[in-house]
């Protein structure tokens, strides 16, 4: 798993930096000296907001399916892309007065769109099965949902995560 600070663009809303945890595994084939895993991930993004009517928290979820390769760069340094599809859940929008719909509307439960997902970075292997993980760059983009205000068309983030893995 990795944890760090996500910073979001939704639309026309000023946002500020929201904290993430992402949690991952897959299934590691090595080909030669790349070695490409497929799995799954989840993505955590609690979003504080504030209207002039109310306060509260939304929860971006991205469910994917994601795909990675990781190649030996030297010795206990690997370099790492991954790429991920799947779904964006947002909860938390059943609130009269949240930023995220029209004013004095609220969602009526969990709304989702397709999420995409794209992470660079490396490890650092502690031991043969515990290595420490930096993606310093990692970029999702997910379409909006129907339901969600006039004015945001996507909703995309900017993630620096700083994590620990374990390797079969």
């Amino acid at each position: 798993g990795s944890l760090g600070p996500s910073v979001l663009s939704i639309g026309n809303l000023d946002t500020t930096p929201q904290f993430n945890l992402t949690i991952g595994a897959g299934y590691p084939i090595k080909l030669g000296k790349i070695t490409v895993d497929a799995g799954a991930l989840l993505s955590y993004t609690p979003v504080n907001w504030d209207s002039s009517t109310a306060s509260g928290t939304a929860v971006f979820t991205a469910l994917l399916i994601n795909a990675g390769a990781s190649m030996e760069v030297m010795s206990k340094v690997t370099a790492r892309a991954e790429l991920g599809i799947g779904s964006m859940i947002y909860g938390g929008l059943d609130v009269v007065g949240n930023v995220f719909v029209n004013d004095g509307q609220m969602a009526t439960g969990a709304v989702s769109s397709m999420s995409f997902r794209a992470a660079l970075g490396g490890e650092y292997d502690l031991t043969k099965n515990l290595a420490v993980r930096v993606q310093p760059l990692v970029l999702g983009l997910s379409p909006a949902p129907s339901g969600l205000r006039e004015g945001i068309d996507n909703v995309s983030s900017y993630q620096a995560l700083v994590g620990v893995g374990y390797k079969m």
